[in-house]
């Protein structure tokens, strides 16, 4: 529990270059201002060598986010350390977590960072290099609700499997989450791989604060306003990842592999994408998962409606208010809006007289216009579910049996149940709004898809 308004730089639950042989356990709340959270310690700036006397925690972490402000990442592991130059000393064991590690974000967390079930180039679990057949079973990875079946109400919860796991039911994160950990880039060590890793499954749940109740329920509930991933930022997932989301309001893409990093001129010239593209120089950083990949959306809706950065700043569409003025009287006037624009070779060039009342209404609106990119025909924010990784993640192995599989099961829409600012429901499918018009706009040109189920990733990820 903090004082208000008081500042702490960071908050360990290991020690600074020394082993704690248990189990430690944070819990974070009040209304204090925090830079960073670790359920482990602190790797020894001065270590020379890679060994396990530098913070070395031999249980498991548990990190629990109740409140306060925190203005940096939460990580349930350890921060370790980067080596001094891409070829020096790799720090592999330093500030290790053996055991599991857990991070739960609830009730009035805001974080004003990224989340990670990791550590921060440190690693998670032992690597094993004789594995048990069965290690890359996706079975072995479960997340299970268990409802009342005469009237929905929830009962119980339970998580098996993991290594390293992310529970959100509560808060605000204005980051990414990542149900792994951070490493390094390539060009900050040569095997970079073995930094940041998890040693085992990752999984990442999300639900409502009040499991059993649909956010349609309630005005506002909990929102995490970045993307979402099951494996790493930068670092190796040697296991299976799984992301489970039953609530929550989703504030941009969710993937069940990591991110990576790899070099491209522009990420806003589609001819420059890494899409597709093969890494022919080997200068990428890749974020792979060595087993399966999996998301299973079972509730939650995404903000479509409101965007945040950061820093916590929020941004409402104005202009999809319940309240706001309908382009058209009914589907019989958005039929023919939709026929006058398609017929056009451009927005500009529209001359039929409903049409380009719309699209003017669309185009000179500075607000609509950081929700939606006219020119592109695209939502800012993409909306999208990937089954794998996002800029450079392989899957599986070629030389192991039972990998490399992605899987995307959708049991609910997150179209569903979105609310504006008053607490009134609006639907992007309505034909007489301005987010139905855009909404098939944006279906015109599929080069930049929104609300989109891709059951791979954003870049190639076959096996190896």
């Amino acid at each position: 529990m903090g004082a208000p308004n008081f500042t702490v730089w960071a908050v360990l639950g290991g020690g600074y270059a020394g082993t704690v042989a248990g189990n430690t356990k944070v819990t974070v709340d009040g209304k204090t201002f925090i830079r960073r959270v670790f359920g482990g310690g602190f790797g020894d700036i001065a270590s020379t060598e890679d060994n396990t006397n530098r913070s070395d925690l031999g249980g498991n972490t548990e990190v629990y986010m109740r409140g306060a402000f925190t203005h940096g990442d939460v990580f349930g592991g350890s921060a370790g350390l980067k080596p001094e130059t891409a070829s020096s000393t790799h720090f592999i064991t330093v500030a290790r977590v053996i055991g599991t590690t857990m991070v739960e974000v609830a009730d009035n967390a805001n974080i004003y960072g990224n989340v990670y079930g990791g550590g921060d180039n440190a690693n998670v679990g032992i690597y094993q290099e004789m594995k048990p057949s069965d290690y890359y079973s996706p079975d072995l990875l479960t997340s299970a609700s268990t409802l009342n079946q005469a009237d929905g109400s929830f009962i119980s919860y339970k998580a098996e499997g993991y290594r390293s796991f992310v529970n959100i039911r509560g808060g605000n994160i204005f980051g990414n989450v990542y149900g792994g950990g951070v490493g390094c880039k390539k060009a900050e060590a040569n095997q970079y791989y073995n930094l940041g890793r998890i040693n085992g499954n990752t999984l990442v749940h999300v639900v409502n604060s009040n499991p059993g109740v649909t956010a349609a329920s309630t005005m506002w509930c909990h929102a995490f306003w970045g993307d979402i991933y099951g494996g790493c930022e930068y670092g190796t997932v040697d296991g299976n990842t799984l992301v489970h989301i039953e609530g929550g309001m989703l504030g941009k893409n969710v993937y069940g592999g990591g991110y990576g990093d790899i070099d491209i001129d522009s990420e806003l010239t589609v001819d420059k994408e890494v899409l597709g593209k093969k890494d022919i120089a080997g200068t990428g950083t890749y974020a792979d998962i060595l087993g399966n990949t999996k998301v299973q959306i079972d509730g939650g809706s995404w903000i479509w409606n409101r965007k945040a950065d950061i820093n916590g700043n929020i941004t409402t569409w104005l202009d999809v208010e319940s309240d706001s003025s309908p382009i058209c009287k009914d589907l019989k006037e958005f039929i023919h809006i939709v026929y006058a624009i398609t017929a056009a070779p451009s927005l500009d060039s529209i001359d039929d007289p409903l049409a380009k009342e719309v699209v003017d209404r669309i185009i000179n609106n500075a607000n609509t216009l950081e929700f939606f990119d006219s020119d592109k025909h695209s939502f800012g924010n993409k909306y999208n579910i990937f089954g794998g990784g996002n800029r450079a993640c392989h899957m599986g192995s070629s030389s192991v049996a039972g990998t490399g599989k992605a899987t995307a099961v959708i049991n609910h829409s997150p179209l569903d149940n979105v609310k504006d600012s008053k607490g009134k429901t609006i639907s992007m499918f309505d034909p007489t709004s301005v987010q139905g018009i855009c909404w098939f706009l944006c279906g015109v040109n599929v080069a930049n898809s929104s609300f989109s189920l891709f059951g791979a990733a954003m870049a190639p990820t076959l096996p190896w």
